[in-house]
């Protein structure tokens, strides 16, 4: 054993000779080796739990999962996951630690046999897993697969998040929009999810639109709720059209409480609208929306 292995364990036994024995204590120890991506430290401590009659309580379990997970041991997490499936009902909390971890580590294919797994058992999955694949599938532009989920999270009238909204405006392109022509069920469409195609296609340059595009704010809040990343989103977008329009929202957003909230937020992009402000006033900007000069 290493000196480090054995320092921690000496840590373990003096905390529980000093401390009533009880999950927390082992719970730290256990979340501490899957955070040091040392699974079999966390292991030893989980035996030695169990050994010692403490029964493991689901924070133990979840903590196992994301130290197997962190350090991409799959077949041992899905061993681990396996022992209670012979239960009634599985927690909801494991299955969503199980995707989310598996998306973590970019094992997307796994994720979503979970997702579907819970989905038939008659549990939902939390809004993060689906964040989270949705972003991977998103950054590995396998974006038929992503339309066929959003698809079915139509038909049980799921409530875009931002995040969710955010990752695919960010990544809008023309496979994107192309898979969500092709794929999309516009049969029972709502007007929401047409919207949201509506927005992907513009924000993609494949959509050109005659009116004001700074107001897409407006229309976005139609299908997500907003936030700061929103708002970044959006200037990324407006100052493709020439800074006029990116500092007519900037100028626009201000004047309303709850945007000088969420601008107080973007501290490192204040120093970018102070000098778009001041591009504008100088014109010294070039035809992409490029600063130039000394603001460079």
């Amino acid at each position: 054993m290493k000196d480090s292995e054995k320092q921690f364990m000496q840590l373990l036994e003096m905390q529980l000779s000093l401390l009533e024995t009880d999950c927390q204590i082992y719970n730290f120890f256990i979340y501490g080796a899957g955070h040091a991506k040392r699974p079999d430290l966390a292991r030893q401590v989980y035996e030695i739990m169990q050994r010692n009659g403490i029964e493991p309580n689901l924070s133990t379990n979840i903590f196992m999962f994301q130290s197997y997970l962190k350090s991409e041991r799959i077949s041992n997490a899905f061993n681990f996951f396996d022992k209670f499936r012979d239960r009634r009902r599985l927690p909801r909390k494991l299955y969503n630690t199980m995707i989310v971890g598996l998306c973590k580590v970019k094992k997307v294919d796994f994720a979503l046999e979970f997702i579907m797994e819970m989905r038939n058992s008659g549990s939902f999955p939390s809004n993060q897993c689906y964040e989270e694949t949705i972003k991977l599938l998103c950054k590995t532009g396998r974006f038929d697969v992503e339309i066929n989920l959003i698809n079915e999270l139509e038909k049980e009238d799921f409530r875009f998040t931002s995040f969710i909204g955010n990752v695919l405006l960010f990544h809008s392109d023309l496979l994107l929009f192309h898979s969500w022509i092709r794929l999309r069920d516009t049969s029972n469409e709502t007007y929401k999810y047409s919207l949201l195609g509506q927005l992907i296609g513009i924000f993609s340059g494949y959509v050109k639109v005659d009116q004001d595009i700074g107001n897409l704010d407006e229309v976005i809040e139609q299908c997500f709720p907003l936030n700061i990343y929103t708002y970044d989103i959006l200037l990324m977008l407006l100052r493709k059209g020439g800074m006029d329009r990116a500092y007519e929202l900037y100028n626009r957003i201000v004047l309303t409480a709850e945007s000088r909230r969420l601008l107080e937020k973007l501290v490192w992009k204040q120093d970018n609208l102070v000098k778009m402000d001041a591009c504008r006033k100088n014109e010294i900007w070039d035809r992409d929306g490029k600063w130039v000069g000394v603001f460079e």
